[in-house]
């Protein structure tokens, strides 16, 4: 199974790339229909629009070339294709019900290691409990990650960034009341923060 699927993802490469025909893989993507946890589709869901926002539903499977056969008239650059194909793995992934790990850091980036760790402790209390909230801050991390190795993309990786910091904050308000009245003994009122009294 994982063969095949690994095969499939690399004939999708070669037809997107090098101009053979065929269904462009989020034409492919958009016809699986998802299981699993109401997690795993709101990750399928969150990934297919990632792939489509890099525009690989207007490749018609093969990458148009001008009459000399010299420059790509295709909208979408190699890396861009490639970035889309990975996307739509990862939504394909989701849909059978897997949920796939964000993206690793880039090596050396204390922040961004940061984040996800951040990101994966959110995600072990949260994917049930806020699947939508949780599954698009996932995305928007791997957007943010990914989308910076392409130049052109890099105003999307902010764009991605600024929307997963918001994304993280909500969640962390969703669980902090739930760890405080944890934490709690039993029968202990959840202290509240006190406003100072009017000024007279």
């Amino acid at each position: 199974m994982v063969l095949r699927y690994r095969l499939a993802a690399g004939l999708a490469v070669a037809g997107i790339l090098t101009g053979c025909a065929g269904r462009t893989p989020y034409e492919q993507l958009m016809a699986v229909k998802p299981t699993g946890s109401a997690f795993s589709h709101a990750l399928y869901h969150e990934y297919a629009r990632l792939a489509q926002s890099l525009h690989i539903s207007e490749l018609p499977g093969r990458t148009a070339f001008d009459a000399r056969g010299s420059i790509s008239l295709s909208p979408v650059s190699p890396n861009e294709a490639r970035l889309a194909l990975h996307y739509a793995q990862k939504a394909e992934s989701a849909a059978i019900g897997e949920e796939p790990l964000p993206e690793e850091a880039p090596a050396d980036d204390r922040v961004a290691e940061n984040v996800r760790l951040e990101l994966l402790r959110m995600l072990s209390t949260q994917r049930n409990k806020a699947p939508q909230a949780a599954a698009q801050a996932q995305a928007n991390y791997d957007c943010w990650i990914l989308d910076a190795r392409i130049q052109a993309l890099s105003a999307t990786s902010q764009a991605c960034h600024t929307a997963l910091l918001a994304e993280l904050a909500r969640l962390q308000a969703k669980s902090a009341p739930a760890a405080a009245a944890k934490a709690a003994p039993a029968g202990t009122p959840v202290a509240t923060k006190k406003l100072p009294p009017p000024h007279q």
